[in-house]
C-alpha cells in the first residue's frame, strides 16, 4: 500500500482479526475460524517483493507459535 504506515497496517490487521472473532454461519452450520496474520512493509522490512513476502510469511508463522488471533509485524 503506497503511502501507509505501520499504524495503518496495524489497524487494518486489527479489524481482520475483529472479523473472524464471531462464528460464521454457513449452509445452516456454525463454524469457528481462527486468523493469524504476519505483515511486512516496503521498504523498511524489505525492499524485494519475494523477500518482503517471506519476512511476512515468517512473520505469521511466529504469531501462529504465540496462538489465536494474533497480528505480527516482521522482525
Amino acid at each position: 500500500m503506497p503511502g501507509s504506515s505501520a499504524g495503518q497496517a496495524t489497524e487494518l490487521g486489527e479489524k481482520l482479526l475483529d472479523a473472524f472473532r464471531e462464528p460464521f454461519r454457513v449452509a445452516g452450520e456454525v463454524l469457528d475460524v481462527g486468523a493469524t496474520i504476519g505483515y511486512a512493509l516496503a521498504p523498511n522490512d524489505q525492499a524485494e517483493s519475494n523477500a518482503l513476502m517471506k519476512a511476512a510469511d515468517a512473520a505469521m508463522y511466529a504469531g501462529k507459535e504465540e496462538g489465536k488471533f494474533r497480528l505480527m509485524h516482521a522482525a
